[in-house]
């Protein structure tokens, strides 16, 4: 269902939607996830493949600070409101937009 979700950084919908393994802050402290292995799926958010990369380069701290640039002020929150919800494109589509914060 997340491959099918706007991308959290771009919004786009028309292109291929990967699904982005958080790797700080929570995702580690809560998910288990330690050197060489990813985080659950309870720590991951859609992305197209050029956020994905940018996500990807952005590790420790850095990662919290660009989901924020991105207009979402905690990203593990949403990463847990995704994995708590029905699989359903259009539940998690209005979980996304409700997080994001437009910035003026």
């Amino acid at each position: 269902i997340i491959r099918l979700c706007p991308c959290v950084g771009c919004m786009t919908t028309r292109v291929k939607i990967d699904p982005h393994h958080l790797v700080a802050g929570r995702a580690v402290t809560e998910g288990g996830r330690c050197f060489g292995r990813r985080a659950t799926d309870a720590w991951t958010v859609p992305v197209c493949r050029t956020c994905h990369e940018i996500a990807q380069r952005a590790q420790g701290a850095r990662e919290l600070d660009l989901f924020q640039s991105w207009g979402y002020e905690n990203v593990y929150d949403l990463a847990e409101f995704l994995y708590d919800a029905p699989r359903d494109v259009r539940v998690y589509t209005s979980i996304i937009l409700a997080n994001r914060q437009v910035k003026k």
